[in-house]
């Protein structure tokens, strides 16, 4: 059975650039949220909470997608990373009810660098995902990096 690889870092860290490269090299194939919001709803900025709804929706898709992709022996990279302890457990234990094995892929980033990417991102012309410095500064709040006492397998990465 295929793996499930599952990305984790905050905005800007690089994770989507390193998930291109493994969708390539492992074969596998990547699902993104940012990316589908953005197709199906635009890059914002988003009204209070419709972010939320679009981002669940997409999830929900994609983690069903993951089941019948994996289903067919092809690896999956969940391009969504979980910045909680326990959004990151529940990841790994939905992928393990289809998947034989589960890695994390950590991406770390000095902050400056971070958000320094995502304003210049958010300030292209690339139709990327809508964040702007203050918003990068209010979510920085609830990111709580991984940590070895999670006990999964990881695979961790600095690209500052």
């Amino acid at each position: 059975m295929a793996t499930v690889h599952l990305m984790q870092g905050f905005i800007g860290f690089g994770k989507t650039t390193i998930a291109k490269r493994l969708a390539l090299e492992l074969p596998a194939v990547r699902l993104n949220n940012d990316q589908r919001v953005v197709e199906l709803f635009g890059p914002g900025p988003h009204k209070r909470g419709e972010l939320d709804d679009y981002d669940s929706r997409i999830n929900e898709m994609h983690w069903d997608l993951a089941r019948e992709i994996v289903r067919t022996g092809t690896d999956v990279i969940m391009d969504t990373g979980k910045w909680s302890k326990s959004g990151r457990r529940e990841q790994a234990e939905r992928a393990l009810e289809f998947a034989d094995k589960v890695i994390f892929h950590d991406v770390k980033c000095d902050i400056d660098i971070a958000r320094a990417r995502c304003v210049a991102r958010t300030e292209s012309e690339n139709n990327e995902m809508f964040i702007c410095a203050n918003a990068f500064d209010v979510l920085l709040q609830k990111f709580e990096p991984m940590s070895d006492d999670e006990g999964f397998e990881v695979i961790t990465y600095d690209n500052s």
